[in-house]
Formats: structure tokens, C-alpha cells, sequence
């Protein structure tokens, strides 16, 4: 293909070129890719299709692990792992490799793409059962670049990862950052997914300075199994420096939500410790907790989260259970130590639906949804229907007229604009 290419379109390498694979006369056909090729990658990618006119299920499996340029993108097939990341790039510096309307069978073999490889990844299905493991990241700064309008289950809790991560149905998986130390994932989306949990926590390299990132419209669902959290952001001895973390339209059911934490004696120096800086908006959360200065006795230079603690720019959220002790007596109290609740909470926002004073029971707060299965903490299950009835006017009314920044909820509602819309990723039935 280079060699036509150097002929006839004047590069000597696989940009743009087209491989077909065919059934076998009306039957199902596997191909085996046995080895990598040496020719050079292109400006644009390399298809490695199904031929349109193959009625079966075409198959692409490996004999080895097989290094390949860069820009290849596979196009509906069905993908078979063999072995242990069957695709690996040639070149850490600039690897891409793409899967687009694939279906990806994980029986047997669950390690898919390997090492200093960007992937982009859209509408892909996952069979099998098991997780797939798409990058091992741990001694890698690559990652995968997109994942959108991918289907899956899982039981196990291996990650998936995706820099922009959009339109995925991926139940029983959680959402994790970049297993690189050292980057932030700068811009990241999380956007209009269904996921078993987040967490994006614990970057161990001090001063790593996030400028941005996108958490909205998500349903996590978690049967709190693993005794991780359901929403875990900037949490729990994390290191980054968060500069714009927007968070809005979230449910996260089952466990508890954690975020922005100003926690880690070495950090707590003046003028500020770790800055935190952020904005939640409209989020539905099984609990609430964050930690700030004067947490457990806290530290003069753990200020930096002090404007999300006192919840500047936070509007319309609703923590069914106060804190992580679900306590009916908890709320936000301004400089109290041991609050998980913060400094305070807008009026726009409820704290804490358990509380003594509105007098609901765990069982009323659950009956708030079409079908809340996740707990919490008490006979979990996944898979619950997490659309707010009608009568539940503590999650109602959360959106003020017109400042709803969404057109569609999470399962296509139109999303309401008179001052009754809902909080969380659902609009109220």
C-alpha cells in the first residue's frame, strides 16, 4: 500500500489508505494478524474496515503482539483479543490508534490496546463480561484520548479511562484519571454517562496544577462493594492544584461523595496550601464532604478551598444524607471541625434531606426516585432508575428560571426552564 501510494499519490507510507476484510462467502471469518509492519504512518489514517458488502461478522484477532504505525483505526469489526495488549505502538511519541463501531469481545483476553498508544474510542461495544483494559498507564504519560457512545458491563472494577468521555453506557465501570503521576489531564469532559463510580483522587506528585475539567450530566451508580466512593474529585490526600473544576446535573447514589479536599499536612503551608477552586451546580449526592483548614485541626495554609467550602458560585444541590455520617443532626457550621458539610451551603441548596427538622426517613428519601436500588450503605444493588416522581419537591425546583445550562437530561427529557427544573442528571417525571 505505501509502495501504490509512493506511485500514484506521491507519500510512501499508509495515509489514507483502505483494507477490506471479507467474510467467507456468506459465513462468519476470522483474520489473524500475526505480525506489525515496518511501513511508515501517514498524515491521515489507515482504515482497517469490514467490506460493505459482507454480511457476517468479520473478526480481527492476533497471532502476537503486533507494533503498528501510528493512525490506524479499525472500522466494524469485530475486535478478538488474543494475548496480552495485542496492539502496541511503534513510537512512544506519537502513537494513535482508533476503534469506531466495534465490538470488542473480552471472553477471554481483556488487555486490548498496550503502552505509549493514544486511542480513540467510538461506539464500541464490550462483550464478555469482563473489564477491558484499554492502556496501561501506570509507566505511561498516553491515555485514552476519547471514548464516546460506548456500551458495556462489568463486575470487576478495573478502570476505564478516557480524557474526553462522552455518551458511554458502561455499567459497572468507574472513570479514572490518567494513571501518569506527573500531568493533570488538563480539559478533561466526563459528560452524559451511566458509570458504576468516578474517582480522580491521590496524584501523589505535588504542585500538579489542573487547569480545567468537566464533570456533568453523570449517573454514578455504585453498590458501595469495593468501600471506595461513589464521586471522588480532588479527595483524600490529593496533590493537585484545581483551577476550574465545574461539576453540574450529577447523581451519585449508593456512597459517599467526596471532592476538593485541603487535607495533606505537607501541602498546608502559607499563604494558601493547595488551591481548589471550583463550582457545583445542580448535582444530586448520596453525601457531601470536603475538608478544609479547619478539619481535624487543620493548618493556617489550608485556605485554598475556602470558596468552595463556603459554597461561592455553588447553587441548587441536594445531599440526601448530610455527610459521610449520615447523621440527622449534621449541617454545614461555619469554622466547626470534623464538618464534612463545609463552611456553609447557599439557601438554594439542601444540605441534608435526612435531617431532623424535615423529618424524612432513608426509606421517604429513596421513594423521591422512580426506582433508587443503590442503598445506600444498606442492601446495595446497581441499576436503579434515578428520575426524580413528580411530588419530589426537595429535588424539584432546584434550577432557576432560565438558568438551566442543559437542553436534555440524561435520558433525553427537555430539561425545564421555569423555575421547577430538578437537580441531578434526570429531569423529574
Amino acid at each position: 500500500m505505501a509502495a501504490w501510494n509512493n506511485t500514484n499519490k506521491s507519500h510512501n507510507n499508509l495515509g489514507g489508505g483502505v483494507i477490506r476484510l471479507k467474510d467467507n462467502g456468506g459465513a462468519a471469518q476470522t483474520h489473524t494478524i500475526s505480525t506489525g509492519t515496518g511501513a511508515a504512518a501517514g498524515l491521515t489514517w489507515c482504515n482497517i474496515e469490514k467490506d460493505p458488502a459482507s454480511g457476517q461478522v468479520v473478526t480481527v484477532t492476533w497471532g502476537s503482539q503486533t507494533s503498528l504505525p501510528t493512525l490506524i483505526r479499525f472500522r466494524n469489526l469485530r475486535i478478538l483479543p488474543s494475548i496480552t495488549y495485542n496492539i502496541l505502538g511503534n513510537n512512544a511519541a506519537d502513537e494513535m490508534v482508533a476503534l469506531n463501531n466495534c465490538t470488542v469481545d473480552v471472553t477471554t483476553q481483556t488487555n486490548v490496546i498496550g503502552w505509549y498508544t493514544y486511542k480513540y474510542l467510538h461506539n464500541v461495544t464490550i462483550t464478555g463480561g469482563q473489564s477491558a483494559n484499554f492502556s496501561a498507564l501506570a509507566a505511561s504519560d498516553d491515555a485514552v484520548a476519547v471514548m464516546a457512545g460506548m456500551v458495556g458491563t462489568k463486575t470487576s472494577t478495573t478502570d476505564a479511562i478516557g480524557l474526553v468521555f462522552v455518551g458511554n453506557a458502561l455499567l459497572g465501570y468507574n472513570v479514572q484519571r490518567s494513571g501518569s503521576t506527573v500531568h493533570g489531564n488538563h480539559g478533561r469532559i466526563i459528560y452524559n454517562n451511566r458509570l458504576r463510580y468516578a474517582l480522580y483522587q491521590k496524584l501523589t506528585t505535588s504542585e500538579v496544577l489542573l487547569d480545567g475539567l468537566a464533570n456533568v450530566q453523570n449517573l454514578y451508580d455504585y453498590d458501595a462493594s469495593s468501600g471506595s466512593a461513589c464521586m471522588n474529585f480532588f479527595a483524600d490526600t490529593d496533590l493537585t492544584n484545581v483551577t476550574n473544576y465545574v461539576e453540574m446535573h450529577n447523581t451519585a447514589v449508593g456512597e459517599r461523595c467526596s471532592r476538593m479536599y485541603n487535607d495533606n499536612t505537607s501541602t498546608r503551608v502559607v499563604p494558601n496550601g493547595l488551591i481548589k477552586l471550583g463550582v457545583s451546580k445542580f448535582n444530586v449526592w448520596d453525601n457531601y464532604n470536603i475538608k478544609a483548614d479547619n478539619f481535624s485541626g487543620g493548618g493556617v495554609g489550608s485556605v485554598g478551598s475556602w470558596a468552595y467550602s463556603y459554597s461561592v458560585g455553588n447553587m441548587g444541590n441536594v445531599s440526601l444524607f448530610g455527610e459521610v455520617g449520615r447523621l440527622a443532626t449534621t449541617l454545614p457550621t461555619n469554622d466547626a471541625q470534623d464538618n464534612y458539610l463545609g463552611e456553609s451551603w447557599l439557601s438554594s441548596s439542601q444540605p441534608n434531606l435526612f435531617r431532623t427538622s424535615l423529618g424524612f426517613t432513608q426509606s421517604q428519601i429513596m421513594a423521591m426516585f422512580t426506582n433508587y436500588l443503590a442503598g445506600p450503605k444498606a442492601g446495595p444493588a446497581e441499576g436503579g432508575n434515578y428520575i426524580p416522581l413528580g411530588t419530589a419537591s426537595h429535588i424539584k425546583g432546584r434550577v432557576p428560571v432560565n438558568l438551566s445550562v442543559l437542553k436534555k437530561d440524561l435520558a433525553g427529557t427537555t430539561r425545564r426552564t421555569d423555575g421547577t427544573g430538578a437537580a441531578g442528571a434526570y429531569e423529574s417525571a
